[in-house]
């Protein structure tokens, strides 16, 4: 039997990471699932407000979601408990980013880029002055995490995740969006 057919209509988007993913529906409800099974492993309820961003990552065990007050929640993929919930309302974030492989939770928020270790600590705050409309983590083969993005000046760039402000490099100007 096929989950998503079963699933109503108010699919808002799907993340995966390697044997589970996640759906969120009605902007406040999220299912995981197991890839191989594709039996129901648990859910998560936001009840406060929607969620605008969700990511889950099975190598660090976590299920990461920010939500439209401004709050970044940290739940553990085991048992869906809260690890950690970060108010961001004075940054006004708008997307988040899993790294690949210190598992970093990089914040792009209006003016500036926030980053947090695995556990949701917080470890320093970069200003920017451009929007991400699209990023990724990659890692190095001497294991540091890169994002490669593209910005609103339709520049495709890269950084080290660590260090943004000091290992930005602009690679392409592009006539139109990618």
């Amino acid at each position: 039997e096929m989950i998503l057919p079963s699933m109503n209509k108010d699919i808002d988007f799907i993340h995966g990471s390697q044997n589970y993913f996640i759906i969120v529906r009605n902007g406040t409800i999220i299912t995981v699932f197991d890839t191989i099974s594709q039996e129901k492993e648990g859910e998560i309820v936001s009840n406060e407000s929607k969620i605008v961003d969700c990511k889950i990552d099975q190598t660090f065990g976590l299920i990461v979601f920010l939500s439209s007050n401004d709050i970044l929640h940290i739940h553990s993929l085991q048992n869906m408990n809260q690890i950690k919930a970060i108010d961001l309302n004075d940054f006004h974030p708008r997307q988040f980013l899993i790294t690949s492989r210190w598992g970093f939770i990089l914040v792009e928020c209006l003016n500036c880029l926030i980053l947090y270790d695995v556990n949701g600590m917080f470890i320093k705050r970069i200003e920017k002055d451009y929007s991400i409309k699209y990023w990724t983590s990659i890692r190095c083969y001497k294991d540091f995490d890169y994002v490669v993005f593209e910005n609103d000046r339709e520049e495709i760039g890269i950084f080290e995740a660590f260090n943004p402000s000091t290992t930005l490099q602009i690679l392409t100007q592009v006539n139109s969006p990618v």
